[in-house]
């Protein structure tokens, strides 16, 4: 975007005018969010294969995993926010078929607070465009909310004295849904985070927030811009 100000200049007592002019640019950064997740993972399975077979505690194999999931959850939160606060500034162009009152509605929720849920956020948008909300008990909605505890409790995890067949709560909702570490199969480490923590889990984080994303996009008549802008990435 450019703009152009008259600016008015003094010189030997004589009033000059000039065009002063400045560049301005609107940046997004959801869909770099997804292509770190996806890369990350990618270098998770690499490295799970390449070991396959050996018991191998890698700290570089975990950090893959971690940031997959991290990455995976921010890519959720930037895609919101960015929707939210183009509506907010009457940035039409990645906002699709949404009307006008639909726009309204959006940008006086963010400018009322934006210290919601990141899952909250996604439903407002889906109430104000007059689609149907997820089912909180089903998928999509409930893996994104498996997969943000899983982040919880990684970011703010606390140590605890864990038995090797002690379950815990967050084990049994994952339960099923990805494989195990390849790495630490048969070993007495405890499932979190130590099991847990694979390519499998990795691969799991990016697909579940990718598919949630698509499901909201399309309800809410929007543009897939996100899956554009990772065409135009180097493959992850």
């Amino acid at each position: 975007q450019w703009h152009a100000r008259s600016v008015n200049t003094s010189q030997d007592g004589c009033s000059q005018s000039r065009l002063s002019a400045r560049v301005a640019s609107r940046h997004y950064l959801a869909s770099e969010h997804l292509w770190s997740a996806q890369h990350q993972a990618r270098l998770c399975a690499d490295l799970e294969n390449e070991l396959k077979g050996t018991t191998h505690h890698s700290y570089e194999h975990r950090s893959w995993a971690i940031g997959a999931a991290f990455s995976s959850v921010a890519f959720l939160e930037a895609l919101v926010n960015e929707v939210f606060q183009d509506a907010s500034d009457e940035q039409r162009n990645r906002l699709g078929a949404l009307d006008d009152l639909t726009i309204a509605r959006m940008g006086g929720y963010w400018l009322a607070g934006e210290q919601r849920s990141m899952l909250a956020k996604y439903q407002a948008g889906l109430t104000f465009a007059k689609a149907a909300e997820f089912e909180t008990g089903a998928s999509p909605y409930q893996e994104v909310s498996l997969l943000t505890k899983a982040r919880n409790a990684l970011v703010h995890f606390r140590p605890e004295t864990v038995a090797e067949d002690d379950i815990m709560e967050l084990q049994r909702k994952l339960a099923g849904r990805f494989d195990d570490n390849a790495l630490l199969a048969g070993t007495g480490n405890p499932w979190f985070h130590s099991k847990m923590l694979g390519a499998g889990f990795a691969l799991w984080a990016t697909v579940v927030s990718g598919t949630f994303a698509d499901a909201w996009i399309t309800r809410m008549g929007l543009p897939g811009t996100f899956r554009a802008d990772l065409k135009s990435f180097l493959a992850p």
